[in-house]
């Protein structure tokens, strides 16, 4: 097989999914339920999906990974993973937001879906709030139309971002495990939400993007990639805030 393909690797969430393309076409795209075993299952999945289609590490062209925000310790797997491949073969690596995956994941939004297939709603041109449960009362979200992005990616209490998204329209499309959060909010100011069904990111709209963005040169420095994870972990925030009692 030529070097055209391209891996995407999805590991933002609960779920460990890995999409190959070529040419600008899903080969094959395989996700495992929500088990939080990126660590154990990532590479057995990557090395038996490529055996599927007989192809070998040494035939990818480029890798695609999710890059956040998300869960802290499943962001840093599948990046670790993805680097370590990228090396490994000498291949480009492109980082991709969550958020915007989630979004461009919803059918009728972006790669990988089929007109008319989003649920319960034949509106394509509506806004899509990707959103991600981040604890504590808080979600990770952003408001795209398209490419567009309408409110960059950040950290939000629902009720801000209600607020924030209601100001694009009265009817939104949702995408991610934060939606359903704040749908009270949305809903007491008038925005009417329609869930798309999509609760992580699809493997192949990484694949895609990696794909598009490696061929224009777009490749991130493996050094400097980093997760991104819109907020700062516990251990961050222990180590400033110095021993107890200080």
């Amino acid at each position: 097989m030529s070097p055209e393909l391209y891996l995407g690797i999805e590991t933002s969430g609960r779920a460990t999914g890995i999409a190959l393309v070529k040419a600008g076409t899903v080969v094959i795209e395989q996700t495992t339920g929500e088990t939080m075993r990126h660590d154990e299952l990532l590479i057995a999945l990557l090395d038996q999906t490529l055996k599927s289609i007989t192809a070998r590490p040494q035939d990818l062209a480029g890798i695609g990974v999710t890059v956040g925000p998300g869960m802290f310790s499943s962001l840093r797997v599948g990046l670790s993973a993805a680097k370590g491949l990228a090396l490994a073969l000498s291949i480009p690596l492109k980082g991709v937001n969550t958020l915007w995956a989630l979004a461009q994941s919803v059918p009728e939004s972006g790669p990988g879906g089929k007109e008319g297939d989003r649920q319960g709603c034949q509106e394509p041109d509506l806004p899509v709030l990707a959103a991600i449960d981040a604890r504590k009362s808080q979600v990770y979200a952003a408001l795209y139309r398209g490419d567009s992005v309408l409110i960059e990616p950040g950290l939000f209490a629902c009720p801000e971002i209600a607020q924030l998204a209601g100001s694009y329209g009265a009817r939104l499309v949702g995408a991610g495990s934060g939606v359903e959060l704040c749908r009270k909010e949305l809903e007491a100011l008038g925005i009417g939400l329609v869930h798309s069904g999509i609760e992580n990111p699809l493997p192949r709209v990484i694949a895609l993007e990696a794909a598009r963005a490696l061929a224009s040169g777009a490749a991130d420095d493996l050094e400097r990639l980093e997760p991104n994870y819109l907020r700062r972990t516990d251990a961050e925030l222990a180590r400033e805030s110095g021993p107890a009692g200080s």
